[in-house]
């Protein structure tokens, strides 16, 4: 019996890890004090695609939270522009003040 192959939706994904800047137009969790300022920051960069790219973060971020990134890190290696969303988040288990940010480009 032969099985259909399944093409991984994620096999366009390179990896690089390198420090990023980015800004956040709306306020992070438990920020009060900057509600509806700019806030600029840097987190790594794990991994990206034409449709997006992982982040590792100090800051646990909104959901559909608009972020502008610096795409200059990247532009070697994907040529998109910095304006995104993030689509998911998640702690780090033994660091729980680390998170996987999952961000979506905008087109």
């Amino acid at each position: 019996m032969e099985l259909p192959q399944v093409q991984h939706p994620r096999t366009d994904r390179v990896p690089v890890v390198r420090p990023v800047s980015y800004e956040v137009l709306t306020r992070l969790e438990g920020a009060e004090r900057h509600n509806g300022e700019a806030m600029t920051g840097k987190a790594m960069l794990l991994n990206i695609s034409q449709g997006g790219m992982l982040l590792l973060m100090t800051h646990r971020m909104l959901v559909d939270v608009p972020l502008l990134v610096d795409h200059t890190a990247f532009h070697d290696v994907v040529q998109v522009h910095g304006l995104s969303e993030v689509v998911w988040t998640c702690p780090l288990f033994l660091a729980p003040q680390l998170h996987f940010v999952g961000v979506q480009f905008l087109r």
